[in-house]
């Protein structure tokens, strides 16, 4: 999720473009394996964010790269003026939401996005997550909500609402137009967390987004966490329930927090969830990575041993000796990335990598923010700061399994109590 404080933001204009430009550049050949017996994990430096000009008087909330980056030079922004009405609060209806892109590789922006927004009530709401399509770059996500707002004290996501509005908005022309999908039907205290576009299968674009009930405390946790648009044979044009439940997952009421789709998923339908749960104080932590084929609905709907021959019959826990995971009190976002070769059907390409971030001062004694590698269900933690708690709130795999990199991008900003300057870590051996 990329809701953030006005300070806040401005680190983040730095980490976002780090890591959307870097990715582009770092990739290691996809024949090159492995050769270091631990992860081992480098600094990036980053320009001063405060005379970083590519929209001026703007923060830029989010950031993805066209998938021809290399050859289009294309890059979408979600910006906001925050001084649109003149405040220092967090971001209104009075600030000015737009979506720019530069097909220059970032040295001209234009302004586009006609109808991004329409629906949207009076309220303090903000663009929580933007997908492309990985075979379309004109195919573009964006998800907005209403009524989330960081703070320091628990709840540390506070509603302006309920009841919240989420809508999902789609541009299939480079972002010049947008229009709705349908309405969700969500319960009053939920809202969208993140969003995911798949490549086409049936002819279609389905599109998948992960759900949060804003209330803190117990069993206070979205009672549907997942929905899917565009599933079925002919595909349906309707959101789906994808059954992220507890009667299905097996764990504690959980929240998504971050959703992605296999980057092959028009061969293996699969589905990868980031969730937290209650806090349950047990050894297992409280963050879990879920999965779920689309195309099997015979229960177990999610993390079925026979469609996934190796995986944990509750999928896999953030956590080992060294840490436990956050729960979902104290989530503020989280990330899943997934090498090019990733198959979730075959466990030697079940390869994931997740991250989480939570406010420092919330993390109960034991629990630590990091980044993890899940490797046939078993997790390891990849010691970003050598066993230091860091959160990292975006990760980015490029390449495929034996020969990729990843990038890190650690959660900053003063309105968050941590170090102005953002954090940008790289690996280039994530799978050793």
């Amino acid at each position: 999720m990329e809701v953030k404080s006005k300070w806040a933001a401005a680190v983040f204009i730095v980490m976002a473009l780090v890591l959307a430009l870097g990715m582009a550049v770092v990739a290691a050949p996809a024949g090159e394996e492995a050769k270091a017996d631990v992860q081992e994990w480098s600094s990036v430096l980053t320009p001063n964010p405060i005379s970083l000009g590519i929209m001026p008087g703007q923060d830029i909330v989010l950031m993805e790269l066209s998938p021809n980056v290399a050859t289009d030079n294309t890059i979408y922004a979600i910006t906001v003026d925050p001084n649109a009405a003149g405040d220092l609060a967090l971001y209104t209806p009075d600030d000015i939401w737009q979506l720019r892109k530069s097909t220059n590789g970032g040295y001209w922006w234009e302004t586009m996005g006609t109808g991004l927004g329409a629906g949207m009530p009076a309220g303090s709401w903000t663009a929580v997550d933007m997908a492309v399509a990985p075979d379309d770059p004109n195919y573009i996500v964006v998800a907005m909500t209403d009524g989330l707002a960081p703070q320091q004290t628990a709840p540390f996501w506070a509603p302006a609402g309920p009841p919240f509005t989420s809508i999902v908005y789609v541009s299939a022309d480079g972002g010049a137009t947008f229009s709705t999908l349908g309405a969700l039907g969500l319960p009053a205290t939920e809202a969208i967390t993140s969003v995911d576009v798949s490549p086409i299968v049936s002819g279609i674009h389905q599109i998948v987004v992960g759900v949060q009930d804003t209330v803190t405390g117990l069993g206070a946790t979205a009672l549907e966490g997942v929905y899917v648009w565009g599933t079925g044979t002919p595909p349906s044009l309707t959101w789906t329930a994808q059954g992220f439940t507890p009667a299905n997952i097996g764990v504690d009421a959980t929240d998504v927090f971050n959703v992605a789709f296999s980057p092959n998923y028009y061969s293996d339908f699969s589905i990868v969830a980031l969730s937290a749960t209650v806090d349950t104080a047990g050894p297992a932590g409280d963050t879990w990575v879920h999965l779920r084929d689309t195309s099997d609905n015979v229960a177990p709907l999610w993390d079925d041993g026979v469609v996934f021959p190796g995986w944990p019959a509750l999928g896999a826990s953030l956590s080992d000796v060294t840490a436990l995971s956050p729960d979902e009190s104290e989530m503020v976002r989280a990330d899943i990335a997934l090498p090019d070769d990733f198959d979730a059907t075959r466990s030697g390409k079940r390869v994931i990598y997740a991250a989480t971030a939570a406010l420092p001062f919330a993390l109960d004694a034991g629990d630590a923010d990091d980044a993890w590698r899940i490797t046939a269900g078993t997790p390891w933690r990849l010691n970003v700061l050598g066993g230091t708690s860091v959160p990292i709130s975006s990760l980015s795999h490029a390449g495929n399994i034996s020969g990729g990199n990843l990038l890190a991008g650690g959660l900053g900003g003063v309105a968050f109590g941590f170090n102005f300057a953002p954090d940008i870590y790289t690996c280039t051996t994530p799978y050793s």
